[in-house]
């Protein structure tokens, strides 16, 4: 890094600095930063010092002992900032992790970085080796997602009174995907529908085919309402057609790797999912592109745009 840019950076405070911290990607990449000049570090400390007026007051610490989740809320503050929306300053580390103000609206978001699970457990999402054939087991996916689902809304409505917003503000849930193994892979087609899932009941694409006529019809998605931990116990598929789970009025959703520029900081990589059912709706798609779902009694259907 050139002397000139050192003195800037330093004059809004570094984001990889001694002494090291917990977490070994930190530390890895403080290395990486001490021994060469490193475009993409050289990025980050930019993407810091457009973001570091929003952030938690001790966001230079928390990720030092927790590296991909404060990386995954620089990302999505820059993105936010690249957007032209109004973020609302911060001046205590409680409550969620961004407050908008869209023409008005406030609308709160907070993110999570979920992770394959811890080793050896039962549910934990097994890694691909390139020398044996494994078949990705979809589930494990959609359960790391629904259990993020959960604990970010638990946080809020679990119990009485812990949302800080009014009774009408929109709340939204981040999800990046980039810690989930495989979840980068297109299923049929699409590596949203991970996403989708997850929070709606459908399960696999099926088709009918008649072999006398040598045709392929009725196409549509096969019903499945919950998904099965090794355990036995249910994870239900019912978070966007729940009314429990009314008050997430969408999800932000990014499946894969972070795109670390503050040029192009997903435009094509996150997408916002509305809930149809969301008590308090959200207006607009935040500059986002969207996946839009379609639930009725009998009949499910998705697009993206």
């Amino acid at each position: 890094m050139a002397p000139s840019r050192l003195a800037f950076f330093r004059e809004f405070g570094l984001l990889f600095t001694d002494p090291p911290g917990i977490d070994p990607e930190y530390n890895r990449i403080l290395e990486i930063s001490k021994k060469q000049q490193n475009e993409a570090v050289q990025e980050l400390e930019r993407m810091w010092t457009l973001y570091k007026p929003y952030a938690d007051p001790d966001f230079n610490v928390k990720i030092k002992e927790d590296y991909w989740p404060r990386i995954w809320e620089l990302n999505l503050g820059i993105a936010f900032l690249g957007r032209k929306l109004k973020l609302i300053t911060k001046n205590a580390a409680k409550g969620p992790d961004f407050l908008i103000d869209e023409n008005g609206q406030h609308i709160y978001i907070e993110a999570i970085c979920p992770t394959k699970g811890r080793d050896k457990q039962p549910d934990t999402i097994e890694e691909l080796s390139s020398e044996v054939y494994k078949t990705i087991d979809l589930d494990k996916i959609e359960i790391r997602i629904q259990s993020a689902i959960s604990e970010k809304f638990n946080k809020y409505f679990k119990k009485k009174d812990s949302f800080p917003g009014k009774e009408n503000d929109p709340y939204v849930i981040a999800i990046s995907a980039s810690r989930l193994p495989n979840a980068n892979f297109n299923f049929c087609g699409d590596k949203y529908m991970n996403l989708i899932r997850a929070v709606v009941p459908v399960g696999k694409s099926a088709s009918n085919y008649d072999i006398r006529r040598n045709i392929i019809f009725n196409r549509h998605w096969e019903l499945k309402v919950a998904n099965t931990k090794m355990s036995g116990s249910q994870v239900p598929k019912d978070y966007f057609i729940n009314d429990k789970y009314s008050r997430i009025s969408g999800i932000l959703y990014c499946a894969c790797d972070y795109p670390v520029s503050t040029e192009n900081i997903g435009l094509d990589t996150i997408y916002l999912m509305k809930n149809p059912f969301a008590k308090n709706k959200i207006e607009g798609n935040l500059g986002f592109k969207k996946i839009n779902i379609e639930i009725t009694d009998s009949t499910f259907s998705y697009t993206r745009e």
